[in-house]
């Protein structure tokens, strides 16, 4: 109800601030704070009322092959050149023109492949594919692979930038947990319920801790 209320008042003063612009802009109304909400609100709506049916899920092959060449042709369909990335604030030297091969594990390689795996694990849970003994392995793979990429990220970053302080393992942590955090006093669940959110900041406090020693 207190969610409902705040992305109704977050809307009320969007609009008003649209209409007429001697209506300050107030900053507890947030428009991504009410959308945050509002996705929580969705979980709610869909899974903790009656509003959508409910039942157990049957698992067959050809919809989990489906959505899985479906995924396939939507990430083809989309294929971009990696862009040279901004010249840095304040920095000397100028942002190269052109961007040679990326290194193995490069940001934007990881980031694909995050993205590819994200999706076939989505399907996997969408489908109930845990049920195929050799998809279930192969999704824990992924699992796997995904926390190691994540890691080796932060790992990287550690060596190369230095940045040790509170600010950054704060954002991190945050950005890890808040979903993770907020879901369950929503959904009425727990913590360890949304498992990979605590794995991956348990690591990621083991490689901070190892590189700031």
């Amino acid at each position: 109800a207190l969610g409902i209320l705040y992305v109704g008042a977050a809307a009320l003063f969007e609009i008003l601030a649209l209409m007429s612009k001697q209506v300050p802009k107030l900053s507890i109304f947030n428009a991504d704070v009410a959308t945050f909400v509002t996705g929580l609100l969705a979980c709610y709506w869909a899974d903790r009322t009656q509003s959508f049916a409910k039942g157990s899920k049957e698992y067959v092959t050809f919809e989990f092959n489906l959505l899985t060449a479906l995924c396939f042709i939507a990430g083809f369909a989309f294929l971009a050149k990696s862009k040279p990335p901004p010249a840095r604030p304040g920095s000397q030297t100028p942002a190269p023109a052109t961007l040679d091969d990326m290194k193995p594990l490069s940001r934007d390689q990881t980031d694909e492949w995050k993205g590819w795996m994200q999706a076939i694990i989505l399907v996997y849970h969408w489908t109930g594919a845990s049920r195929d003994l050799n998809i279930y392995v192969g999704v824990r793979l992924l699992v796997a692979a995904y926390l190691f990429q994540t890691g080796y990220g932060h790992a990287v970053f550690f060596s190369t930038k230095k940045d040790f302080s509170f600010k950054r393992v704060a954002a991190v942590l945050l950005r890890l947990n808040l979903l993770s955090c907020a879901l369950p006093f929503i959904m009425n669940t727990d913590y360890m319920f949304y498992y990979f959110a605590p794995l991956v900041s348990f690591w990621f406090v083991i490689i901070y801790a190892l590189f700031a020693i």
